[in-house]
C-alpha cells in the first residue's frame, strides 16, 4: 500500500489504499457549470505515465487533467464505459493491476479502480485523476480527447478549505490547456491564484511522477515564479474553501 510521503503536503499517515472500491464507493463531489472555450485544437496532447515503482511511494504518482469537453465526462454513471474504464483503455492499461484513483476533497472520501476489473465505480467529471500504471503495462502514453470540435472546458469548481491530516481539502484539479494569462506566460504563481480567487496560505502542489519530487507554491509568497503549466494537474490545498472559474479564451 503506498503511502505519500511528508514532502507531498498530505501527513505521512494518510495511506492511500490501492485496492477495489466499488461496491462501496466515495459520493461524488459536486461539479460546478462547464463552460466551453473558442479555441479549436486540431489534436489532443499525448500524455506520458510513468511506471510505479514499488520500491518508491513517490514515484509513478501521476495525477492527470481531464479536459472538460472530453467524452471520458460523458457516461460518469455507467459502470462499464465511464471515464475509469476510458481511461484504461487509453493508456492501454485494461486488463492490467493498473489504478486510477479520484478524492472527494468535500468529505475527504476516495474512489478506486483497478483497470483488471470488469465494473467501474461512478466517476467523478470535474476532477483530475491520480493512475498508478502497472510496470507490465503494455503503454505508458495515451491521448485523452477533446470533445468533436476540438474545444476544450473549464469548470466552475469549489476548492475545498483543507483539514490536515485528512483528505478533505485535498482538491484534484486540473489546469485546462488553453489556460493563459499574462501574455502568454504561466509562470507567475500569484497571477495564477488571483485567477482562481485562491486566498493567501493556499498551497498548490505540483507532482514529479518520473522522479517522485515535489514542487509547492504558496499563494501570497514574495517569490511568485512556479513551473505549473497548462494542461496539467495539481493538488490545491486553501486554508478557506472558495468557488471560481479559470477563464479561457
Amino acid at each position: 500500500m503506498p503511502t505519500l510521503p511528508a514532502r507531498y503536503g498530505v501527513s505521512a499517515s494518510i495511506v492511500f489504499c490501492i485496492a477495489a472500491t466499488f461496491g462501496a464507493p466515495s459520493l461524488a463531489q459536486n461539479c460546478g457549470a462547464l463552460t466551453q472555450g473558442s479555441i479549436v485544437f486540431s489534436s489532443a496532447p499525448t500524455t506520458v505515465l510513468y511506471p510505479h515503482d514499488s520500491a518508491s511511494s513517490a514515484i509513478g504518482f501521476n495525477l492527470v487533467e481531464i479536459h472538460g469537453t472530453s467524452p471520458v465526462n460523458d457516461t460518469p454513471g455507467d459502470p462499464s464505459l465511464n471515464g475509469f474504464k476510458q481511461l484504461c483503455t487509453i493508456f492501454s492499461l485494461t486488463g492490467t493491476q493498473s489504478t486510477i484513483m479520484q478524492v472527494n476533497a468535500q468529505t475527504g472520501g476516495l474512489t478506486t479502480f483497478i483497470c483488471d476489473q470488469l465494473k467501474a465505480p461512478r466517476f467523478q467529471p470535474c476532477q483530475a485523476v491520480i493512475i498508478w500504471p502497472a510496470p507490465e503495462a503494455a503503454s505508458f502514453m495515451g491521448q485523452i480527447p477533446y470533445n468533436a470540435a476540438g474545444h476544450e472546458g473549464t469548470w466552475t469548481y469549489t476548492f475545498y478549505a483543507q483539514v490536515p491530516p485528512n483528505l478533505v481539502g485535498s482538491n484534484l484539479y486540473g489546469i485546462p490547456h488553453s489556460a493563459s494569462f499574462n501574455n502568454g506566460s504561466f509562470n507567475d504563481g500569484n497571477l495564477f491564484c488571483n485567477k482562481l480567487s485562491l486566498p493567501a496560505g493556499t498551497v498548490i502542489s505540483r507532482y514529479l511522477p518520473q522522479t517522485g519530487g515535489v514542487d509547492q507554491f504558496i499563494c501570497g509568497q514574495v517569490q511568485s515564479f512556479w513551473g505549473g503549466s497548462p494542461g496539467e494537474a495539481v493538488l490545491i490545498r486553501p486554508p478557506s474553501t472558495v468557488t471560481s472559474t479559470m477563464p479561457i479564451p
